[in-house]
């Protein structure tokens, strides 16, 4: 068997209630209009630099910010994702199944902003691929993510069980194509 894992909220703590204040007040939008429109431009996209990422943000949201805005905006980006941890015990568990055998990737919704937290808490090194929505530009639970790690992987569906923190993206969506999943409520 091998394993699939969602990141935020699933192997990392995460406060989403602290990100989404964060982008939403820092646009003036609404929580669903986030959902709508943001995550589309900017976790689907990869980008040279996360000013990069942010100044596209800006110019399609018609919205310009200070030099003395921008520094506040990465300054709480940067607290946001000091303040994730590890799940307990998440690296055991990760390096056990490695050590069976199995084939471990975290499929995640990511975007420039925060794609450094991958590193920053050596998730990189303990997995065997990392498929970020934002660099392959589809986001869960668009089909194409998953199939994506299965193919880094090298196996089918039916040799893969996707574990994370929300239904429709973790167990519902790899379910139609013919996946296990677990849903993780810390």
């Amino acid at each position: 068997m091998n394993y699939l894992f969602d990141f935020y909220g699933t192997l990392v703590t995460d406060s989403i209630a602290e990100y989404m204040r964060t982008m939403t007040e820092s646009f003036g939008l609404k929580v669903e209009d986030y959902q709508k429109t943001v995550q589309g431009l900017v976790n689907k996209r990869d980008f040279p630099s996360r000013d990069d990422a942010l100044d596209h943000l800006l110019k399609s949201l018609r919205v310009t910010f200070s030099k003395e805005a921008r520094g506040q905006f990465f300054s709480r980006m940067d607290r946001w994702k000091e303040s994730l941890r590890s799940q307990p015990h998440v690296y055991e568990v990760l390096e056990e199944l490695r050590f069976g055998g199995s084939g471990v990737a975290i499929v995640t919704n990511i975007n420039r902003f925060i794609e450094d937290v991958v590193q920053d808490l050596y998730f990189d090194i303990s997995v065997d691929h990392v498929v970020m929505s934002h660099k392959v530009g589809c986001a869960k639970p668009d089909e194409r993510i998953y199939r994506i790690a299965l193919e880094k992987l090298g196996v089918g569906p039916e040799d893969v069980t996707m574990v994370g923190d929300n239904y429709k993206n973790d167990v519902e969506a790899p379910m139609k194509l013919g996946m296990k999943g677990i849903l993780f409520d810390p």
